[in-house]
């Protein structure tokens, strides 16, 4: 098998990110808390409001953590190793690779929630590392691995979605 499937790389929209590398003039956002039910959540021992603590989860705390998922899918990558299993419990979504969280999408994070406008974005978090016509790139400090804030906004320039990911994969 080659290097590169060792690696993950973002899915097909974020692939133009691999060869950018953080600038010096982009700041680090430190995130506190990745939002979701409480109510969806049980006592593994892990504290899950750290987002740091919720990539790199294994299956296992996964399901220690928050029980059965309101439904399980695939997300298809352009090749096989690029394919992730998802895990939806309600405002909460966890992409796996293998046994391991690397991504996690929820309607709400950092005081932000799906619907607000990128003026409350820039007003929370300041300048993202990366603007695309659709995100706001955020580098994020981490414990084990670098760890980045996507930021998608819809068509009216409101959050669709908020996406935690590991920015080595």
């Amino acid at each position: 098998m080659s290097r590169l499937c060792h690696k993950r790389i973002l899915p097909v929209f974020l692939l133009v990110f691999s060869s950018l590398s953080r600038t010096a003039d982009a700041q680090t956002v430190q995130l506190d808390k990745l939002v979701y039910p409480e109510s969806t959540a049980k006592s593994a021992g892990i504290e899950v409001g750290e987002p740091a603590d919720l990539v790199g989860l294994t299956l296992s705390q996964v399901l220690e953590t928050f029980g059965v998922p309101d439904s399980v899918f695939a997300v298809r990558g352009p090749e096989e190793w690029q394919d992730d299993v998802v895990f939806r419990f309600k405002g909460l979504e966890l992409y796996l690779f293998r046994d391991r969280v690397w991504q996690a999408r929820s309607d709400t994070a950092q005081g932000l929630r799906s619907g607000d406008f990128q003026e409350k974005v820039l007003a929370l978090l300041g300048e993202p590392l990366l603007r695309l016509d659709s995100s706001f790139v955020y580098q994020l400090g981490g414990k084990a691995w670098p760890l980045r804030l996507r930021v998608r906004f819809d068509q009216m320039g409101s959050i669709a979605d908020l996406y935690l990911y590991r920015a080595d994969y």
